[in-house]
Formats: structure tokens, C-alpha cells, sequence
């Protein structure tokens, strides 16, 4: 980064609501069934997570070598999806809980998240069970998972050091509706967005002569608070960044730039409409949302949302966007704008697509939400510095 140039920084975060395995998972029962004790992360409306076919998914640490001294072993991280629906939380029948329809359906997520992996008798028969050496060190997963996850990774069980895995429904996306109007799919929130903004600069031409910095960072950790290594609370983005330039350049150049935060947002649901704002009802169909809150739980601005507003515009007047604003009878969320606001000291708006049912384990947006983000994203990066160059501030 050169004197007189800024950063078109685009933010999203990869993660969404789940249901992760205890760091010892095998569930001690009496009965005949064999489950796994989980966690939850973040705040997902955890009754969709029942009677889904669920499988299991995310990084192993395998130990290869030989011998087991530290000259001969090596740790390596690996990614696996069973892929298979292996896992399953089912609902109680209305006969045994006669009041769920009219006192509303509150599962205790200690007690009756738990997912059955497979009858005990079956595991026991074929080596899959807890185990019985009693010399053994103690089983911290059900022996046929660990099996099941070494068999896809081409690893031995014993090779398995640790994980980090998380339940994931095993039914893909589709598009629905009469005249194919939805895209249903697991993780709207926000692999929608990161897919618009990665899409968006993969695609943007001018690269070559472009003199300014063109950033998509993707984040982990938004659904629980952002604050971890990987989070957009670190002090990772201001490394990232401070490495692109020398001396006072980055300074000079953040309060120029412009970093457009996106996160899905909600869709005025025709069950519910009363939840929004009368003058504040994102259409599904409308376009893509900017997102506004007087206490700074959006980082939206009059100056980004004007910079952003005529950067769609001038690459197609046709384009809509839309607005939000909280019910102030209502609590407000957040997102990663806010926090890499303060933390880099970039002017920020706070943008999304609009979706019905956020944190369900399914959720719904617009067939056209992919192309529109896209769109949106294109245009900031074709038009942002010009707009920049001539704007007059005070």
C-alpha cells in the first residue's frame, strides 16, 4: 500500500449455530440406546434441531509416525464429513407431553438435546460400543464413531488425538417454492454473504490497474462474541492490514476506505409481521438490506450508506436496496461491523440479505439473494474509489 490509497474491505464470518460434541461425548445410560452428550453454540432455536437427520463434521488432529518420541511423530490437521445421517435427536410424542402445543415446546438442552448414535447391542456385537478392557484408558467417545471418522480419513483410531466436531442436517439446499421464488438451505447465516463477497471479487475486473487494496475477510466465532484468535475481535485483522503498508500509509489510508459488514438480516415474516418496524419491512425479494441502529449495534452511517447507495446505483439505477431499523420495543443484535469499527478504525456499514427464520437449523431466503449480493459487492469494488476521490467531507 502506497501513499493516497485506502482499503475496500469487505467482512462476513463463517459460522452459525450448532450443536458441537462434549470433549468426552460417550453418554453413560441405562436403556439400550447409545448417545453422545453436545454442547450448544451460539443461540440457534434449537427445537429445529429435532427429528432432522444429522450427521457430523469438522477438523481431527491424527497423529502419524512411529514409535510415539517426538522425532518420529507428527500432528497434522484434518477436515472430515461423515456425510451419512448417523446422528438423531427425536421429538417426545404429544401423548407423553400433552401441554407442548399451548405452554410452547422449551427443551431442557442439557438433558433433551442429547442425539442417539445406535443401539447399544449392535455396537456391542460388532466392537462399537463404550469398550470393556477396564485396563484401557477411559473411553471418551463411542468406539464405532471414532472407527467411522478413522475409516474416512484413512487414519488408525488410536491415531486420533483430539477434534472439534459439529452436528450439521444432511438434507442439501434447494430451491422451492411454486415457481422456484426460495433457496432453502442450512447456514444462510452467513455462508450467503461470504459467498456474495468472495464471489464478487474473484469476478471484479480491473484488478490489474486497480492501485487500492480490495479485502474479503472471513471470521470465525460472530454467534458467540467474536473474541478469539480467529474472531473479529482479534488483533488479527489490524496484522493483516499494518502488513500492506510502511510507515503512516495505513493510517492515512483507513479513515478514506470503507469496510462493508455483511450479515443476513431479517425478512418481514408474513405470520409475524408485527415484529417489525412499520416503516422498516425488508421484502425477501427486495434486495439487499442496510442496516441502521442509534447505538451503534450497526455501524451504519449517513456517509457509508450514501458511498454504497451510489455505487449500486451508478452500476444499475434498477437496483433496490432496503432498510432496517429495530423495533425499539425490542432488543437489537449485532454483528462484526461494529467491533472491526473500533478495532481498525474504519468507517462501516452494516449490510445483509434478507432471510425467514434465522438460527434455524433450515433457513429461508430469495432465489434471486445470491446474485443481488453479489451485484452489491461488484459495484463497491467497481466504483467505491472514484465516489471516495470526489466526496467532500467536513
Amino acid at each position: 500500500m502506497e501513499a493516497g490509497q485506502w482499503l475496500q474491505h469487505c467482512g462476513a464470518h463463517t459460522d452459525s449455530p450448532c450443536l458441537r460434541l462434549k470433549p468426552v461425548s460417550l453418554r453413560e445410560s441405562a436403556g439400550e440406546l447409545l448417545q453422545c452428550g453436545v454442547e450448544t453454540y451460539g443461540g440457534g432455536l434449537w427445537y429445529s434441531w429435532f427429528d432432522r437427520d444429522l450427521t457430523v463434521a469438522g477438523r481431527v488432529i491424527v497423529r502419524s509416525g512411529s514409535g510415539g518420541s517426538s522425532d518420529s511423530s507428527r500432528l497434522t490437521e484434518r477436515l472430515v464429513n461423515l456425510e451419512a445421517p448417523v446422528f438423531k435427536v427425536p421429538s417426545l410424542a404429544i401423548h407423553l407431553n400433552r401441554t407442548v402445543n399451548d405452554e410452547g415446546f422449551a427443551p431442557n438442552k442439557e438433558n433433551h438435546l442429547a442425539p442417539i448414535l445406535c443401539r447399544k447391542l449392535a455396537a456391542d456385537a460388532s466392537g462399537a460400543g463404550t469398550g470393556s478392557d477396564t485396563s484401557a484408558p477411559p473411553q471418551r467417545h463411542p468406539v464405532g464413531l471414532l472407527a467411522r471418522i478413522a475409516e474416512k480419513l484413512g487414519c488408525q483410531p488410536a491415531d486420533i488425538l483430539d477434534w472439534d466436531l459439529y452436528l450439521a442436517d444432511t438434507q442439501p439446499a434447494a430451491v422451492t417454492g411454486l415457481n422456484g421464488d426460495f433457496v432453502s438451505s442450512p447456514r444462510l447465516d452467513n455462508l450467503l454473504s461470504c459467498y456474495s463477497a468472495l464471489t464478487a471479487l474473484i469476478e471484479a475486473p480491473g484488478l490489474e490497474s486497480d492501485p487500492n487494496c480490495r479485502v474479503v475477510c472471513l471470521y470465525d466465532h460472530e454467534e458467540i462474541g467474536s473474541e478469539s484468535a480467529q474472531g473479529a475481535g482479534s488483533a488479527l485483522t489490524l496484522h493483516f492490514l499494518r502488513r500492506l503498508s510502511q510507515g503512516a500509509e495505513f493510517e492515512t489510508a483507513v479513515p478514506k476506505s470503507l469496510l462493508v459488514s455483511a450479515d443476513v438480516a431479517h425478512a418481514v415474516h408474513p405470520n409475524y409481521e408485527e415484529k417489525h418496524e412499520r416503516k422498516h419491512r425488508p421484502s425477501l425479494f427486495g434486495g439487499v438490506v442496510i442496516k441502521e441502529n442509534a447505538n451503534q449495534r450497526y455501524a451504519t452511517n449517513c456517509l457509508t450508506s450514501s458511498l454504497l447507495r451510489e455505487c449500486l446505483r451508478l452500476s444499475d439505477p434498477a437496483a433496490q436496496l432496503q432498510d432496517f431499523v429495530i423495533r425499539q420495543d425490542m432488543a437489537c443484535g449485532s454483528t462484526i461491523g461494529p467491533i472491526l469499527a473500533a478495532k481498525v478504525g474504519l468507517p462501516t456499514i452494516d449490510v445483509g440479505s434478507p432471510i425467514f427464520g434465522m438460527h434455524s437449523i433450515r433457513e429461508t431466503g430469495a432465489a434471486a439473494a445470491p446474485g443481488q449480493g453479489v451485484q452489491l459487492f461488484s459495484a463497491f469494488f467497481k466504483h467505491f474509489p472514484a465516489l471516495r476521490e470526489a466526496m467532500e467531507t467536513q
